[in-house]
């Protein structure tokens, strides 16, 4: 049953998730939790969360799956996180996360990695800025308003992996209301490529890059302007919009000569 609360944790977890940290110790009404869940031992979890659903299969069609089913009850929620299960926070930072998204009207968001591995260096925390508009989130722990959410829901079965459905966003939404929210990290507990999801993939002849490759083309990502940004977000070279710990409006990012010479 749908509570009182305006946001939304949809994970996909298995039985070595970090779920509990989402879990453990939130506040009433503060956000409401489903989990669907992949692993061998359905019981253990069938009343830690206001929803919960025991499927197969890979993280992005099994949301869309679970939203499809509930149309109704995920439309009445304003903010959507949808984390990998190896993402590892606190009720508190998870609610400063919903708070922050709410006051800034962002459409696209994630909170930065505070540590682990990452793909893209301007998605690790950086301590001095409130949040970056960055004009990409990563598919690891997307925040999305409920109006993403419903421009997006198609993406989330195009690929097997997810990967390349985050490019594709950044055609769907408003670009300038996409940010990394550095006031909130998490903690990525496994290395890239380790999880259980890599093994199914394998198992599935399903190649990420290859439909990385395929998403790129079909959303016509792959010319200059966009290839660049890759490649910034990638070292770290971004020069953006940023709102700094006071909450002052200011620029992240290295003087844009110095970016073009660290991206050429």
């Amino acid at each position: 049953m749908h509570s009182a609360a305006k946001n939304l944790v949809i994970g996909v977890v298995g039985d070595n998730s970090q779920h509990h940290t989402w879990l453990d110790g939130r506040s009433p009404g503060a956000y409401d939790v489903a989990l669907v869940y992949y692993g061998n031992t359905p019981d253990t979890l069938a009343g830690q969360a206001e929803y919960f659903l025991a499927r197969r299969g890979c993280k992005f069609p099994l949301i869309a799956e679970f939203i499809e089913s509930h149309r109704e009850a995920v439309s009445q929620y304003d903010y959507i996180w949808l984390p990998d299960d190896d993402i590892a926070t606190s009720p508190k930072d998870l609610q400063r996360l919903f708070e922050i998204a709410r006051q800034y009207r962002l459409m696209l968001a994630q909170p930065a990695i505070r540590s682990g591995d990452v793909t893209f260096r301007a998605l690790q925390q950086a301590a001095e800025f409130r949040l970056r508009y960055s004009r990409y989130v990563e598919v690891m722990c997307p925040l999305m308003s409920q109006a993403a959410l419903q421009a997006t829901l198609p993406t989330f079965h195009q690929t097997a992996s997810g990967w390349g459905i985050d490019w594709a966003w950044t055609r769907l939404v408003d670009r300038r209301r996409i940010a990394v929210i550095d006031a909130v990290g998490v903690d990525h507990t496994r290395p890239i490529g380790s999880g259980d999801a890599y093994r199914r993939f394998e198992a599935m002849g399903v190649r990420p890059a290859d439909e990385l490759r395929q998403m790129l083309r079909e959303y016509r990502l792959n010319h200059w302007p966009h290839r660049l940004h890759r490649r910034q977000m990638k070292y770290g070279t971004a020069r953006t919009r940023a709102i700094d710990r006071h909450g002052n409006l200011t620029t992240a990012g290295p003087p844009w000569w110095k970016t073009l010479a660290r991206t050429a």
